[in-house]
């Protein structure tokens, strides 16, 4: 949809911030889409106005208050679209990580995998299903690693090849 084209792009633009990496992007973006949705339905009574923008950069000792951006998220977003576990939003769909994890980080749960990825539970393994994820988060391997575990995970879970390495193309906007 263009909403989603243009999260994406929101997203794809404060990646490339000097402070900035995936997650810290995706949660400022979260709060732009929701913010201006809520401003929108509010008349413009109330919306986000970049309050945790800066946590997001490095203060006079070279630290970024990453503690402080996530305390501000929380709180704005509880303000925005209700609170947790009960947020709602039409364009962003919330999912109660309880009930399903949506960012599967197989390095932090399962040490000592090798890359291998029956060991990430992410293919079946002596008799155990795989587990099945929405989204996994290749974070704590290397970058040669990561495109390995990646270009395997796709190959062999959803028959897709890595080797183009581009996205599909934007459908028309009409």
């Amino acid at each position: 949809t263009r909403a989603a084209w243009l999260f994406l792009e929101l997203w794809s633009e404060k990646s490339t911030w000097a402070s900035a990496w995936d997650q810290s992007a995706l949660a400022e973006t979260i709060l732009e889409v929701v913010g201006a949705e809520m401003r929108k339905l509010s008349g413009g009574t109330y919306g986000y106005d970049s309050q945790c923008l800066p946590y997001l950069f490095p203060i006079s000792n070279g630290l970024v208050p990453y503690r402080m951006y996530c305390d501000c998220w929380q709180a704005v977003l509880g303000d925005l679209s209700g609170p947790f576990g009960q947020r709602r939003s039409q364009i962003v769909g919330f999912v109660n990580p309880e009930r399903l994890d949506v960012n599967y980080v197989p390095s932090d749960l399962f040490n000592g995998h090798g890359g291998d990825l029956s060991n990430m539970r992410l293919l079946p393994r002596a008799g155990q299903p795989a587990l099945d994820p929405l989204v996994v988060h290749w974070a704590g391997s290397s970058g040669e690693q990561r495109l390995q575990s990646m270009s395997l995970y796709m190959a062999r879970r959803f028959n897709i090849s890595a080797a183009a390495r581009s996205c599909p193309r934007r459908p028309p906007l009409s």
